[in-house]
């Protein structure tokens, strides 16, 4: 409960100073800020394009091989730690 009264008090303070300025001040304010949201909008749109026009189309298939079954000493390993703890 306090750290809501806490958000409820600075939301107050923040509105008080809001309304304490010029609406032309408001104004600027409010443009700039949705100036920076299109320039990052507009760059992740990009980038997207970017990656999407040099990604390859080709996927491949391999079959998954588990690797403790290749390795020759993983059953050398798994038999002195099963002696060892005997």
């Amino acid at each position: 409960m306090k750290l809501r009264d806490s958000i409820s008090q600075w939301m107050e303070k923040q509105e008080v100073h809001w309304r304490a300025l010029s609406r032309e001040r408001q104004r600027k304010i409010t443009v700039l800020l949705f100036a920076i949201y299109l320039a990052i909008s507009v760059g992740v749109y990009l980038k997207y394009w970017y990656d999407v026009g040099f990604a390859t189309t080709e996927i491949e298939f391999r079959h998954i091989e588990n690797p403790v079954l290749k390795s020759k000493s993983a059953t050398q390993q798994k038999d002195t730690i099963l002696n060892t703890y005997k």
